[in-house]
């Protein structure tokens, strides 16, 4: 069954065409800068010349802006996931501005340029994955039992539609196939591209619990900050997000940073 997407108004009203667009490019988006990440990581190995990353980075393109229509409306009804979103598009547009930067003045980037970028490229695919999985409730796809009967967000199903429109295949057998895939790159991505906490690595089984309790004020908290007893009693509602994030509150001028490559 398919749901409409809730949203909020409180800005602008954003139509269903508009969300659907924003959901592909976002995917368009996270998979081509994965692609980069991977080409700058070759370019620092010595895989690739200055003259082939610049070719690369003067092909590169995003069709940013139906990006930017929700990123900049507050569309979300949960407070936390817009605060996450608007600070994802102002990342890729500083990335989107320094890519363009170099391909201006004709340079290739130096190893500090470098890590500014890849830096950059981690928010934003963090940002959209996390956005896209949750706002848009891929979790409720991935966590439902077999047989059970599905209760899709509109977007998300537009989405796929979409895609199974442009297909010869059948397209229930498709829209199936391709919202199982989607869902799993998503959420990999997300996992992939979210703040490192130490505490993980040694409690891996807590994290995902973690995170769905906290969402995505989990970028707020420092790195390392976290020990195994405040995760499970955040886990518990022993402690609220609230309490935790006054526990580890940061400077405004680090929340709100975003870097330039000049």
């Amino acid at each position: 069954m398919v749901k409409m997407h809730e949203f909020s108004t409180m800005l602008h009203k954003v139509t269903e065409d508009e969300f659907i667009e924003f959901f592909r490019q976002s995917v368009i988006a996270c998979r081509k800068l994965k692609a980069l990440s991977s080409q700058l990581q070759q370019f620092q190995e010595g895989d690739l010349d200055e003259e082939e990353i610049f070719e690369i980075f003067e092909n590169f393109s995003l069709m940013t802006q139906p990006i930017f229509v929700v990123t900049q409306s507050f569309t979300s009804v949960v407070n936390a996931n817009n605060k996450y979103l608007i600070r994802t598009g102002k990342s890729l547009e500083a990335l989107m501005d320094n890519i363009h930067t170099i391909v201006d003045d004709i340079i290739s980037p130096q190893e500090r340029e470098v890590e500014i970028l890849q830096n950059e490229i981690f928010a934003v695919i963090g940002g959209l994955s996390y956005f896209l999985y949750m706002d848009f409730k891929m979790w409720e796809v991935e966590d439902a039992e077999a047989g059970e009967e599905l209760e899709i967000d509109s977007v998300l199903y537009g989405y796929i539609e979409s895609i199974a429109n442009r297909s010869g295949a059948s397209k229930k057998d498709h829209i199936a196939k391709s919202m199982a895939a989607l869902v799993e790159e998503v959420h990999t991505l997300m996992l992939d591209y979210k703040l490192k906490q130490e505490v993980f690595d040694e409690y891996p089984e807590e994290e995902e619990a973690f995170m769905r309790v906290v969402g995505p004020d989990y970028v707020e908290i420092p790195e390392s900050a976290l020990t195994i007893d405040v995760v499970r009693k955040v886990i518990d509602r022993k402690i609220s997000v609230e309490e935790l994030l006054q526990m580890y509150s940061t400077s405004e001028d680090t929340e709100n940073e975003v870097y330039a490559v000049i």
